[in-house]
C-alpha cells in the first residue's frame, strides 16, 4: 500500500492480507481473547476476485437471555456450521442460555476495504442459528453504546427501521449468502459503503511510510481499522 492509499482510504488486496496476518500475530502474542485465525483460501478463482484468505475469531460467549427461542430459526443441529475449530470454543455450562459468535473479516473487491462479518449460534441443544433481527439487536445494543447513528433513533431512544447499521452479507470465502430469510451460516455486517471516508478521518493526519517500507503501512492502515470496527461488536472490543 502507498502513501496515496492512505488519502483515498482504501488497501488493495495484497495489503489486507498483509495487514491482517501480522495483526492476527500480534493480537495473539498479548494473549488477546478469542484467538484470531488466518484461515487461508485454498480456491484460486476466489483469490484472485478477492484476497488470499479472510482473519477469523471463534469462540465468543454473550449472554443470550434478550434471544427468545421462537425468534431463532429451527433448522436443526448446525454445530459444524458455525466454527470448524471446536478446540477454540470455551467451556458453557449445558444448562446456560449463551450465544456464541463468530466474527470473520473478509476483503470487500468491490469497495477496496475491510468487512467486519459476525454469524451467532445458541450454545444450548439443538444449537440453533441466529436470524438476522436477532443478530442485529445484540449488535445495536452494542453500537447505540458507543453513540453511533444517533441521529436515526428516535425519541424514546429504540431504532427506527432504517437506523441498524447492520445488514445481512454474503461472505466471499465461504459461499454463504445474505438475506433476512436465510438460515445456515447468516452473516451479518456493516456495509462497507463508507469504511473509506472514516479511514480517511482516522489516517489524515499520517501521510504513511515511503513506499519502500508499504508492509508497515498496511499493518497500520489494518490495525487503525479493526480499532474502529471492533467497537461496534461485543468481545473484540479491547485494544492492542
Amino acid at each position: 500500500m502507498s502513501a496515496h492509499s492512505f488519502a483515498n482510504g482504501t488497501i488493495s488486496s495484497s495489503g489486507f492480507a498483509v495487514g491482517a496476518t501480522a495483526f492476527a500475530k500480534q493480537w495473539n502474542d498479548s494473549n488477546q481473547t478469542p484467538v484470531a485465525r488466518w484461515v487461508p483460501e485454498t480456491d484460486e478463482t476466489k483469490r484472485n476476485r478477492v484476497a488470499d484468505g479472510y482473519l477469523a475469531f471463534e469462540g465468543v460467549c454473550i449472554d443470550g437471555d434478550e434471544v427468545e427461542d421462537d425468534k431463532i430459526d429451527e433448522v436443526g443441529d448446525v454445530s459444524e456450521d458455525v466454527s470448524d475449530d471446536e478446540a477454540s470454543l470455551p467451556p458453557v455450562s449445558k444448562n446456560s442460555n449463551k450465544i456464541l459468535l463468530e466474527y470473520h473479516v473478509v476483503y470487500s473487491a468491490s469497495y477496496r476495504t475491510p468487512l467486519l462479518l459476525v454469524r451467532g449460534q445458541q450454545t444450548l441443544p439443538p444449537k440453533r442459528t441466529l436470524k438476522f433481527s436477532d443478530l442485529d439487536t445484540i449488535l445495536w445494543n452494542v453500537s447505540t453504546g458507543i453513540g453511533l447513528e444517533e441521529s436515526n433513533v428516535v425519541n424514546d431512544g429504540s431504532p427506527t427501521v432504517t437506523s441498524s447499521l447492520f445488514a445481512p452479507m454474503d461472505h466471499p470465502h465461504s459461499g454463504f449468502h445474505g438475506g433476512s430469510q436465510h438460515t445456515q451460516g447468516c452473516f451479518v455486517g456493516a456495509h462497507p459503503c463508507e469504511t473509506k471516508h472514516v479511514m480517511r478521518l482516522l489516517l489524515e493526519n499520517d501521510d504513511g511510510e515511503s513506499e519502500s517500507d508499504s508492509k508497515k503501512n498496511d499493518e497500520q492502515y489494518f490495525a487503525a481499522w479493526f480499532g474502529f470496527a471492533s467497537r461496534a461488536v461485543p468481545g473484540l472490543g479491547t485494544a492492542l
